[in-house]
């Protein structure tokens, strides 16, 4: 990996104190347990008010731990200031999603069920104009080795 035009070397995993050197390895491709997870929010509505938007505004989750772990002071800041930050909006099938919760639905049924839960969870908490709506949003992901198709994309919008 090069940052700045300078080799930072991932292949000495004791190299590096404190440094959780094998998830970003694994993030970047580096293992045979490589982790490319896509996940997202199910519900854009009140998204920049949720506390985990909040700290993936600040940078991506990856590039946070590669300056943590390389101790590249000022990395973060030089993604944001050279970075725009977007929303993109997805309709994917219920059948392709795991619900990133404890003991997550796994038949489509299921899914159908958890997911209207959520929604009329969601829509008590807007109409009794409950603080918890901020954070309460169901986070969705994709399996590792799934692709997102071209014809689930809806909209882009920059944040």
């Amino acid at each position: 990996m090069f940052y700045k035009g300078e080799l930072q070397p991932l292949d000495n995993e004791f190299k590096y104190d404190g440094g959780n050197i094998y998830y970003v390895r694994s993030r970047l491709g580096y293992n045979t347990a490589q982790d490319y997870c896509v996940n997202g929010f199910a519900f854009r509505s009140y998204l920049e008010k949720n506390n985990y938007y909040n700290v993936l505004s600040s940078g991506p989750e990856i590039m946070q731990n590669i300056e943590w772990l390389l101790g590249i002071n000022g990395m973060i800041s030089d993604y944001c200031n050279n970075s725009k930050y977007y929303c993109m909006e997805y309709l994917i099938p219920l059948s392709e999603v795991i619900f990133d919760i404890n003991n997550p639905p796994k038949t489509d049924c299921e899914k159908t069920v958890e997911f209207l839960k959520q929604v009329i969870l969601r829509l008590y908490d807007e109409w009794i104009e409950s603080s918890f709506i901020c954070d309460e949003n169901l986070i969705l992901r994709l399996s590792d080795d799934a692709h997102i198709k071209s014809e689930w994309f809806v909209e882009i919008e920059e944040l």
